[in-house]
């Protein structure tokens, strides 16, 4: 059975915006300022810290009147999940309803990568009385070194 395995990945401007209008729709205590920056933090490299919580961390910084007084805000990996997802579902990108979603590093930004097992596939074909067999696979088109010799062609001179 084949497995179906999707990633969107997305740059530095798009999660900051993903971030912000998620913090916004779940009235996360943000000020109307835009995020400054923002730091990804990756469960692979938090070993050794205090934090005993595994999965990757967002830390938001949002711009202040005052340089020095930098509103924090921080996600954990569901959050950021559901940022990602709402995001994909602003900009009608179509997403499974099953499957599992996990987030991934890539080049410096986040990916977030969809995959759908044979029995999330086998609980789709059941919701959508999806029963029809498979069409048999069409014929392998006929290599060149396995095609039979032409006949031979008398020359006229």
């Amino acid at each position: 059975m084949p497995l179906d395995v999707r990633k969107l990945i997305f740059s530095q401007q798009e999660l900051k915006l993903a971030f912000h209008t998620y913090a916004k729709e779940q009235n996360l205590n943000v000020s109307a300022s835009q995020v400054d920056s923002f730091n990804i933090l990756d469960p692979e490299n938090m070993a050794g810290t205090t934090d005993s919580s595994t999965g990757f961390k967002a830390v938001l910084n949002y711009q202040s009147k005052a340089p020095s007084n930098v509103y924090r805000l921080n996600l954990n990996e569901q959050q950021i999940l559901e940022a990602m997802i709402n995001m994909c579902r602003g900009l009608n990108i179509p997403l499974p309803r099953k499957g599992q979603k996990y987030l991934q590093q890539h080049k410096g930004s986040l990916a977030l990568t969809i995959g759908l097992n044979e029995k999330d596939i086998r609980e789709y074909m059941a919701v959508t009385n999806d029963t029809a067999p498979a069409a048999a696979p069409a014929p392998a088109p006929e290599l060149a070194q396995d095609a039979k010799p032409a006949a031979k062609v008398a020359r006229r001179d």
